[in-house]
């Protein structure tokens, strides 16, 4: 960190030598350190991995106090995407959730977040550090220490992108490895983001009959994810409530991880009529939308988790209406796509919408969620990197989870890439990347999204 603010009335970094020594290579004056900035351009950036990137290209520039918007990144021979960039030269403290055009572009999926602070961040309770908007991924370089205290947070919880060319910002960016760092960090040599995440969960085939015949064991889950990777989404689950006379189901396939996202989950489905041969729709890949669910009349068949979630079909059609007399409060013109794209239950009953029972199911509780409801289902986890070259303390949550698929039997979406390296440790912080499931309104639940990576890495 520099401390000199000037030499004899000029400022440090307009000094091209002292005493004949250039200024890069004055280690201190008086005991106070020298350090040497340079600009920052943007642009196309080559770095042989995101470290080398942030040592070398951009933590020792100028600051750059407003989120801009650089070129592509890229790192070890991959072209992992644009980026958006801030740096933040003092220390900085975070007591409440900062405003997001401090830190963050309003950009979704096509862009990944750069973000250096020069100086000791501090995040205290009920604060929280997490793009407002779908990102690539984001990466944090803290040139000092990092304390997140009890109740703060860094999350990629629902930020994962939706890279498939149908996200919100357009076009696709294809998933590529991510170089991490070069050598060995916590016994992990050379660690990636690999392009490929987990597989996600297969959807089930069976006849229908006269019971709640849905595939023994339940809904197919995602495997948890290896090598630094994210994990792909649940398959769909369901009661097949079948009528005499026959007919076959196939549920929703969850989608496998990327290194810029989670899998999306499958969509569910509830009931066959005799001699129907009926699927729930499967998730889209690279982040793309969670599966449709197939419902067959005023049935709870869950859409899967995803950018955004699937919507409830069948009989009562795509994103249509309420099946008839679902909720006395709920006006006609509202249609599940309204829900889920308002976030929004109506009449503020937390009963309204027979997903919405689903929040507290899954393996853990989303912990890097700001809000309750944010969008129902809406979202994959995302890929968070974290550089502390000084301590890491404090006993907050570094999160990335998958979030719920709908009730009964929407597949949720996998957990996110996480990977803190440190120089030294004190905190009590396990970072946490769990996939999620659907929670059962009826009998059935939905696949979990697989468990994704949460690392921390000694050596930095």
């Amino acid at each position: 960190m520099p401390n000199i603010a000037t030499i004899n009335g000029i400022d440090e970094d307009d000094i091209a030598t002292h005493n004949g020594i250039t200024a890069a290579n004055v280690a201190s004056k008086g005991g106070d350190t020298w350090e040497h900035l340079t600009a920052f351009g943007g642009g196309h950036q080559t770095a042989t991995d995101l470290k080398t990137f942030f040592d070398t290209n951009f933590i020792n520039s100028f600051a750059i106090n407003s989120p801009t918007a650089g070129g592509n990144l890229i790192l070890n021979g991959q072209n992992v995407g644009p980026y958006d960039y801030v740096l933040k030269r003092s220390d900085i403290t975070l007591s409440s959730t900062p405003t997001s055009s401090d830190w963050f572009t309003t950009t979704k999926d096509t862009r990944s977040a750069i973000i250096g602070v020069a100086g000791n961040l501090t995040i205290n309770s009920g604060a929280f550090l997490r793009p407002p908007d779908r990102k690539l991924f984001m990466a944090i370089y803290v040139d000092g220490n990092l304390t997140i205290n009890s109740g703060g947070t860094i999350s990629m919880t629902a930020r994962g992108a939706n890279h498939s060319g149908t996200g919100t910002s357009g076009g696709a960016t294809t998933a590529r490895e991510i170089r991490l760092a070069t050598g060995t960090f916590g016994g992990i040599s050379n660690p990636v983001v690999p392009a490929a995440g987990s597989a996600g969960g297969v959807g089930a085939t069976g006849t229908s009959g006269n019971t709640n015949n849905w595939p023994t064991g339940g809904a197919s889950d995602s495997p948890a994810a290896t090598g630094g990777g994210t994990g792909g989404g649940g398959a769909g689950g369901g009661g097949i409530i079948g009528d005499a006379g026959g007919g076959s189901y196939t549920l929703g396939s969850g989608s496998a991880g990327t290194c810029f996202s989670s899998g999306c989950g499958g969509g569910g489905m509830y009931g066959i009529n005799a001699g129907q041969n009926i699927t729930s729709d499967s998730a889209e890949t690279n982040g793309g939308q969670g599966g449709d669910s197939w419902i067959k009349s005023n049935g709870y068949g869950g859409p899967g988790a995803g950018n955004p979630c699937g919507v409830y079909a069948g009989s009562t059609g795509g994103g249509g209406a309420y099946p008839p007399g679902w909720h006395s409060s709920v006006p006609p013109q509202y249609t599940w796509n309204h829900f889920r794209n308002s976030g929004t239950v109506p009449g503020g009953s937390p009963y309204a919408l027979p997903h919405h029972t689903a929040w507290n199911s899954g393996s853990t509780n989303m912990r890097g969620r700001e809000a309750v409801f944010e969008g129902y289902e809406n979202g994959t986890a995302g890929t968070l990197v974290i550089y502390v070259s000084g301590t890491l303390s404090g006993s907050g949550w570094i999160d990335s989870s998958g979030l719920d698929g709908g009730s009964d039997g929407g597949g949720g979406s996998g957990g996110g890439s996480i990977t803190v390296f440190y120089n030294t440790d004190s905190s009590s912080i396990t970072p946490r990347a769990p996939g999620q499931k659907g929670n059962a309104y009826n009998s059935w639940n939905g696949g979990y999204g697989g468990t994704g990576t949460a690392r921390k890495l000694s050596g930095l």
